[in-house]
């Protein structure tokens, strides 16, 4: 499951996700799975669920897009560097 949002993650910063669409798919696809993705790695689960879903929303109340992509491609390079 951690792969699977990666590869979401990775989606996203090569341009090839809709910013709008990613902002609300991610948030619940970590809601959906986070069980799951907690027994496979506690760590990276963790590190996902305390900041995505509050930067994906800071987005949709108006955050400026390349900020956004940046705060994400930060979050991504936690998760890496955590693995």
């Amino acid at each position: 499951m951690i792969d699977e949002v990666l590869g979401i993650i990775q989606k996203f910063l090569h341009g090839e996700y809709d910013l709008m669409g990613f902002s609300y798919d991610l948030p619940d696809f970590l809601i959906e799975h986070y069980e799951e993705m907690y027994a496979e790695d506690a760590a990276s689960t963790e590190i996902l669920n305390d900041n995505i879903p509050e930067i994906c929303a800071d987005y949709e109340e108006g955050y400026p897009p390349e900020d956004f992509k940046q705060r994400i491609r930060t979050e991504y390079e936690r998760i890496i560097s955590a693995r």
